[in-house]
């Protein structure tokens, strides 16, 4: 007896549906960043962000007086936006253009503010996010910052740096250890990240753009989930 229309109709959609599944790639792409299935490494995850400097202090000031505190608050909430999308808990030190301690605070009693905020809520991740300065315009690239309290905040630098590198397509200075305050004393594994240099006349230039700030988050949040894909 031959096959009803609506029969033949369900036996192309089941044949159109498994080929699209088998060709579908084991990575699906959310906001640009890889996740396996619908599992993310950060779902459930606590994780402090801390746009450097703001407020009375401005950071470094690259070409048309552009301050290190506003990138970074910029590359920040874009950040947040990934990660929280994906259902991390995210908590950033400041999310405005403020002071974390208080306005004529020490540099010390700055930093403690900002470590005091992740030690609090116990968070999975410190996360620190910079844009380096050099005393002549030729220094360029990315580098990233660890401490090492334990092996993983070396692999976690290791991990953000690649994924950082992949995204912005600067030069990959590499991570190292380095005794930053923010570093040795939170109790997680921390990153301090220097994205791209104010000093250079043309990552200055990228550092002003918001699509630029998009896709340095982009790439940090790719670092943290794959940090968390790696140790599960």
């Amino acid at each position: 007896m031959p096959a009803s229309k609506d029969e033949i109709m369900k036996s192309s959609f089941r044949i159109v549906l498994l080929l699209t599944i088998l060709v579908l790639p084991l990575h699906a792409t959310v906001y640009g960043a890889t996740r396996t299935g619908t599992y993310t490494g950060v779902q459930n995850k606590t994780i402090v962000v801390d746009p450097g400097h703001g407020g009375s202090d401005t950071g470094a000031i690259g070409n048309h007086n552009i301050a290190e505190k506003d990138v970074t608050l910029g590359i920040v909430l874009e950040l947040k936006k990934l990660l929280a999308s994906r259902g991390a808990n995210v908590v950033l030190t400041r999310s405005s253009d403020r002071d974390v301690a208080n306005i004529g605070a020490s540099d010390k009693e700055e930093l403690a503010a900002r470590v005091s905020v992740a030690n609090r809520v116990d968070a999975d991740l410190f996360v620190s996010i910079h844009a380096d300065a050099y005393s002549t315009q030729d220094a360029q690239g990315t580098t990233t910052y660890f401490y090492e309290k334990s092996n993983e905040d070396r692999r976690f630098a290791q991990i953000l740096q690649s994924n950082l590198v992949q995204q912005v397509g600067l030069f990959d200075r590499g991570f190292e250890e380095n005794n930053y305050y923010v570093l040795e004393n939170t109790r997680m594994p921390a990153i301090l990240t220097e994205v791209a240099f104010l000093s250079n006349p043309q990552e200055a230039n990228l550092l002003s753009k918001s699509s630029f700030w998009r896709k340095a988050a982009l790439g940090l949040y790719n670092g943290i989930n794959n940090y968390f894909l790696a140790v599960k």
